[in-house]
């Protein structure tokens, strides 16, 4: 966990001039943890460790280490980064993409593609060129 610490000196003054600094405080001021969104709450959120599929346009990464809080419409949880890594959409086995996308039986790899492109608003459907980074998320 990112903390940082905050050194406050008071100074006493005494006939004129500084007499003394005594450190008053030394406190921890942990980072705030930023949020993981998701639009629903899909099942893997209740597993102890799982994926995320995340494209990030013009938003920071998160890191693996960082703590993170979860949220869904009605889970909530704090959770770390564990790993990220970015993949092209092509080189996903489709396995992962119906574990991530909660496939039904059958769907195909361009409904899932299609499916993850109407997550983020895409305006044309994804491709197999197309840029992701996956997250592997583990609950506190």
């Amino acid at each position: 966990m990112n903390s940082q610490i905050s050194n406050t000196y008071r100074w006493y003054y005494g006939k004129g001039h500084i007499e003394k600094a005594v450190l008053v405080e030394m406190v921890p001021r942990m980072m705030r943890a930023r949020t993981m969104r998701f639009s629903q709450d899909w099942r893997k959120l209740d597993d102890k460790v799982f994926t995320t599929i995340r494209l990030h346009k013009g938003d920071p990464k998160y890191a693996a280490g960082e703590e993170v809080l979860v949220a869904g419409p009605t889970k909530r949880f704090t959770a770390k980064v564990v790993f990220a890594c970015d993949w092209k959409l092509g080189s996903l086995p489709i396995s992962f993409l119906e574990y991530d996308l909660e496939a039904k039986p059958g769907e195909k790899r361009q409904v899932l593609l299609n499916k993850l492109g109407k997550l983020y608003g895409w305006l044309d459907p994804p491709d197999d060129d197309d840029s992701v980074t996956i997250y592997l998320i583990q609950r506190k």
